[in-house]
């Protein structure tokens, strides 16, 4: 972990508590000792602890939601999973809501159906001729071991989100763009391919349809997007 990135943390949790703070929000699974951070006795990244930087340095001074981001990642069965997403986040530097999940943008088409048609069943959501139904509100599921896990291949089986510029893009004119939430033990693989701008995953909820303002998020933390945001 490097030096600066990782005083900084050490400084803002001294000042709430050191371990026992992060211990109470992570049961005990998340650890703050001699000045390392680890979440069930693996060393954390530095692109996790620069997300922590980057919140202590707007203001926050609040890094539970990143202990919670911390608490569902070690739930990912996949320990190339894991990895995967500390790829996504390193290079695309998304934010998390409030309850430690991740936020992403997706493009769908403007009846707020995938552009995309697949043939694998969904465990939650609505489908017509195999297009999913991306409503705001609703929740997209299905079976964790039909994601495509190999990160070589590019456009595969899986639920797709993509960063801001990738959902921007996608569709062509009349696309809706939309900010998803996933938690981190759904998350699936980031392909190599496009620069990382996109990731698989098996579960995630649509939170808003920014298409009117496509607005971006550039801020470390939204705490509104822990609850369903709609439309109006």
């Amino acid at each position: 972990i490097n030096g600066e990135c990782r005083d900084k943390v050490i400084e803002d949790l001294a000042n709430q508590g050191e371990n026992q703070m992060v211990a109470n929000f992570s049961s005990g699974r998340v650890t703050y000792e001699e000045g390392k951070l680890t979440a069930k006795g693996i060393s954390i990244p530095e692109s996790i602890v620069s997300r922590v930087r980057r919140i202590v340095e707007s203001g926050i001074n609040d890094v539970k939601p990143w202990v919670y981001f911390l608490d569902k990642l070690i739930d990912n069965p996949s320990r190339a999973s894991v990895e995967s997403l500390y790829d996504w986040l390193e290079y695309q530097g998304l934010p998390l809501a409030e309850d430690g999940d991740v936020l992403g943008y997706k493009s769908v088409g403007e009846d707020y159906y995938s552009h995309t048609s697949g043939s694998t069943p969904l465990i939650q959501g609505t489908e017509n001729g195999g297009r999913i139904l991306n409503s705001v509100g609703s929740t997209i599921e299905m079976a964790r071991n039909q994601v495509d896990d190999n990160r070589d291949h590019g456009c595969s089986h899986g639920l797709h989100i993509g960063n801001y510029d990738y959902a921007c893009s996608f569709g062509g004119g009349g696309s809706r763009l939309l900010v998803v939430k996933f938690n981190p033990s759904d998350a699936v693989s980031v392909p190599h391919c496009s620069s990382y701008q996109k990731l698989r995953v098996a579960k995630y909820t649509v939170v808003k349809d920014i298409t009117a303002t496509k607005t971006f998020l550039n801020e470390p933390l939204y705490r509104k997007y822990m609850r369903i945001i709609p439309t109006t």
